[in-house]
């Protein structure tokens, strides 16, 4: 999702629904990520969520803590390019994930834990 805002000196901006979920803040007394926003209420920024990559891409949209976001709109995404064929996800009991195209994933074999310690 796009979600497009103004911010408190009349600036317009338009940012990625990850740009969104990274921003904390305090909007009509509770505070919430501005991915929970509601059109048109104040939100001020309290915190910038993750790390130095998420500091500096916010950074550059001129947002910072204690500036005040009006959302204006949320929308759906441009998709540009060709669609990515389906992705397998393989995760691991300790919450790894490894994201394989189709033609990868083809190449794993899985040995259940009977068979390991036959």
């Amino acid at each position: 999702m796009r979600y497009k805002a103004l911010l408190d000196d009349g600036r317009r901006l338009s940012f990625t629904e990850s740009v969104a979920a990274k921003l904390w803040g305090e909007i009509d007394g509770r505070q919430v990520q501005f991915a929970n926003a509601r059109k048109d209420h104040p939100f001020r920024v309290i915190a910038i969520l993750g790390g130095e990559v998420a500091h500096a891409q916010i950074a550059s949209l001129g947002i910072r803590e204690g500036q005040r976001l009006s959302l204006q709109t949320v929308c759906p995404d441009e998709v540009v390019g060709e669609p990515i064929p389906a992705q397998i996800v393989v995760t691991s009991a300790d919450g790894l994930r490894l994201y394989l195209r189709p033609d990868q994933a083809q190449l794993i074999l899985v040995e259940t834990r009977a068979a390991a310690f036959a």
